[in-house]
């Protein structure tokens, strides 16, 4: 990083959610790292990006058997049903009915989650639920009205002051929580449509993964998990049992090898970025912006330290030090760093090897470890942080900062090397960030890929005993 508080203000040079909205083919953002985002489960909350509609499962088995299995399942009461009761066997490995409902579980975790973060995601889910005719039940209003009623256990006059410091009506207040259980019933709908399939491409993809020799690592992953603070918790949190809660992670982290395998074996080729270049080109636009060169020197060996951390750091490393000498060691430091940049500022101004300076001393060199001569490439002035356009945008190129600027990183010497007007990013400039999304997009239809093609060569059959609830109307319908 080699403008610590500089391009932490500065979004990146392309904005990801222009190029997401503005793009064809459209990019999507994932991240895999936690959990693998499976087929079918860009389904279930797709409404966080775009609506799409539900596919049926792709295998050997009958297509309109296994549609009437989900809208069986949709429909039926699972909680009265035995965990050991099979619903499918996916090359004769079971899918049970614990695991249907612990899959629903984490499900709309990650979608209470998605809600929590995003405001837009409801709205989506909202916009779904009225073009798809699902709306609320009488007792489903009851029971949130009846769960926003207990906000005013603590009395009415902290329920009345939310209200007032909201600017919302007592009614204006029961609308918003019924759209926010609408938005949990349209997620969950969404969710089921997509559960028994992405539970199918899991045992696909985790058998795939143990016959590539895969075994030891997730289980290596497992121990490395159960030996960390946070297991016990997660532990408590997962409902699951020591054995369900490994026998969990180790499918996890085999479902992400075979997925960073598959995705590994179709890698974006140059061509492909510059293809997609040419065909997107007028939309990688820019504003006027500036080259500068800096010379910045860190208030802290950490150059992304805030004052704030040094001084809980400090606190934590020298115990017995009183606030006041924590302070006075930290006014200490920073003076030193301050004169120096000042001197760094003089000598750079008198006629020194600006880049010279800045490979000698500037602290970017910790962080990215290369010699640029302070070079922090173009910025577009309308992104960057107001305190510094003003000190940067009247410099001429060729000139230097009349002053050291101070940011809450440390002391920044800033260089003015060329200035351009409003153009386009060049395809040298923008190919790192586009190999990046185009990988993502492109990974995410690999593996799809792969899902298809090894579900039409599995043999994936309802169970008998699954067969038998059905054909006897055993299974409890849900209440409405």
């Amino acid at each position: 990083m080699s403008a610590m508080y500089l391009t932490s203000c500065a979004p990146s040079k392309i904005s990801l959610k222009e190029q997401e909205k503005n793009s064809s083919p459209r990019i999507e953002v994932g991240d895999l790292s936690k959990k693998p985002e499976l087929k079918g489960s860009r389904t279930k909350l797709d409404a966080i990006s775009a609506v799409k509609e539900p596919q049926q499962v792709e295998s050997s088995a009958n297509d309109k058997a296994f549609a009437d299995l989900i809208k069986k399942l949709q429909d039926s009461r699972l909680d009265v049903l035995a965990d050991s009761i099979v619903i499918c066997t996916v090359n004769g490995d079971p899918i049970t009915v614990a695991d249907y409902r612990h899959q629903f579980k984490t499900e709309q975790e990650r979608m209470e989650a998605s809600l929590a973060v995003n405001p837009q995601v409801a709205n989506n889910l909202i916009r779904m639920a009225q073009e798809q005719g699902v709306s609320l039940s009488l007792a489903e209003r009851k029971h949130l009205v009846n769960s926003a009623n207990k906000m005013q256990t603590g009395g009415s006059k902290g329920f009345n002051k939310m209200l007032a410091e909201n600017r919302m009506t007592k009614n204006q207040f029961r609308d918003q929580v019924f759209d926010v259980g609408l938005a949990f019933k349209m997620a969950g709908k969404l969710i089921e449509e997509g559960l028994l399939k992405e539970l199918i491409s899991r045992k696909l993809l985790s058998e795939t993964a143990k016959a590539n020799g895969y075994s030891k690592e997730a289980l290596n992953k497992y121990t490395e998990v159960s030996r960390s603070p946070q297991y016990k918790r997660l532990l408590q949190v997962s409902g699951m049992s020591a054995d369900d809660l490994r026998d969990e992670i180790v499918t996890n982290e085999l479902c992400l090898r075979q997925i960073d395998k598959i995705k590994r074996e179709s890698p974006i080729t140059d061509a492909e970025i510059s293809n997609f270049y040419e065909k997107n080109r007028g939309k990688f636009r820019h504003g006027p912006r500036i080259r500068l060169s800096q010379i910045f020197i860190a208030r802290s060996k950490d150059v992304s330290e805030t004052p704030i951390a040094t001084r809980m750091r400090l606190k934590k490393e020298n115990p017995k030090l009183s606030d006041s000498e924590i302070g006075k060691q930290i006014a200490d430091s920073e003076n030193k760093k301050a004169q120096l940049a000042k001197e760094l500022l003089e000598r750079a101004r008198n006629g020194e090897d600006f880049a010279a300076l800045a490979n000698q001393y500037s602290d970017d060199l910790a962080k990215t470890g290369q010699k640029t001569g302070g070079d922090i490439g173009f910025q577009e002035e309308s992104k960057l942080e107001k305190s510094f356009t003003d000190k940067v945008g009247k410099v001429p190129v060729g000139g230097i900062t009349p002053e050291v600027i101070v940011s809450p990183y440390g002391f920044h010497i800033f260089k003015v090397t060329a200035r351009e007007s409003k153009g386009f990013y060049s395809l040298s400039e923008i190919k790192d960030k586009l190999k990046e999304l185009l990988a993502q997009e492109k990974g995410q239809q690999v593996v799809e890929d792969w899902l298809t093609t090894a579900g039409k060569g599995a043999t994936i059959l309802i169970s008998p005993e699954m067969k038998d609830l059905i054909a006897s109307n055993k299974l409890q319908k849900r209440a409405l």
